[in-house]
């Protein structure tokens, strides 16, 4: 309809009638722009929330799973603990000095006399790092990144997962050392399912130079592990504070 108009304007050379509804014509279009604009910006905003909340989402359930795998290798370093000093007599260090510097062992509780634990089991299990990368790997595979608007929340999430990572790096490596740790109790007919109290265990070890190098061992790279876990765990919090900061309208 406008468009007849404006062609009846220029073959009728009305050029005032002409410039009003090329305006008309020029204003519906840039509005629409507009529109179209801020529904788009909108869209990216809804997005955004949504993938910040997913990611505070798992982090909240990584920190319960944090919270669990600490309990089990805090168990399993204090048996190791009580296990070797029993089996050798001597006690272990507190710290080593390094290139790197002073590297201190984690405070743990002492083994209890009263433990309800298994302890083959204790000795034998290991959790893997928590780490629940759904929300993640949506955004990578989606683009999302780039519909975060703040550049420090983007490198703070690639931060936390480059962490994850790195720590699994670790336990990738100190699952060789429970493997080594594993198969000397095996070559000396000891199975997580025996049902050997800590005595039985502390008799059997103290007879077997190999068994109680290997748990050295293991305790040394158990000690790391809870390192890195404490670190991680206070970084998770952290990380979940500036996701729910980034959520707020």
């Amino acid at each position: 309809m406008i468009l007849r108009r404006i062609a009846e304007a220029i073959r009728a050379r009305d050029w005032f009638t002409f410039s009003i509804e090329f305006a008309i014509v020029v204003a519906g279009v840039f509005i629409g722009i507009q529109v179209a604009n801020w529904n788009n910006l909108r869209i990216d905003r809804a997005n955004e929330r949504v993938y910040l909340e997913a990611l505070a989402e798992d982090v909240r359930k990584d920190l319960s799973d944090i919270e669990v795998t600490i309990a089990v290798e805090t168990m399993r370093i204090s048996a190791l603990d009580h296990l070797i000093r029993q089996a050798t007599g001597t006690s272990l260090p507190d710290g080593f000095d390094s290139a790197r510097g002073r590297i201190d062992i984690v405070s743990y509780p002492p083994y209890p006399d009263d433990d309800p634990f298994d302890v083959g089991y204790t000795l034998f299990i290991m959790n893997s790092v928590p780490s629940r990368r759904a929300a993640y790997e949506t955004i990578i595979n989606s683009g999302g990144l780039g519909l975060i608007r703040d550049t420090s929340m983007v490198r703070e999430i690639q931060e936390y997962y480059a962490r994850v990572d790195s720590i699994r790096g670790f336990a990738d490596t100190m699952q060789l050392t429970r493997q080594r740790f594993v198969e000397s109790k095996r070559q000396a007919g000891i199975s997580p399912v025996d049902g050997h109290s800590m005595e039985d265990l502390i008799g059997l070890f103290s007879e077997d130079g190999g068994m109680t190098t290997a748990a050295k061992e293991y305790w040394l790279f158990t000690n790391y592990h809870l390192r890195q876990l404490f670190g991680h765990q206070q970084a998770a919090k952290r990380f979940v504070e500036i996701l729910e900061g980034g959520i707020q309208p």
